[in-house]
């Protein structure tokens, strides 16, 4: 049996939430070392990826001319998609500090 604290378990019945699994099966899949995103994640994930796409597009379209603000606007949405993709060791890098 494992205890938690109120506070990790609150965190653990959002996540599981999230992702969609029971509390049992988000710890037991957590505790094998997987990492998944949440499916709000993935659709997430897939909206950024056609917004990058639609920028590349105004990118060639406007031969560059707005080469600084595209460049930027991708730079973030890799950041987005990065942070998403890793939520779960975010977290346990914030606890570790």
């Amino acid at each position: 049996m494992v205890r938690f604290t109120a506070e990790e378990y609150e965190f653990i019945t959002s996540e599981s939430a999230t992702c969609g699994l029971s509390i049992a099966a988000f710890i037991r899949l957590r505790s094998l070392g997987k990492h998944f995103t949440p499916k709000s994640g993935l659709r997430v994930i897939s909206e950024l990826l056609r917004l990058g796409g639609l920028l590349k597009h105004i990118h060639n379209e406007s031969k560059g001319a707005y080469s600084a603000l595209t460049s930027n606007c991708l730079k973030e949405i890799s950041a987005c998609i990065s942070r998403i993709k890793t939520p779960a060791d975010e977290n346990e890098d914030k606890e570790r500090q």
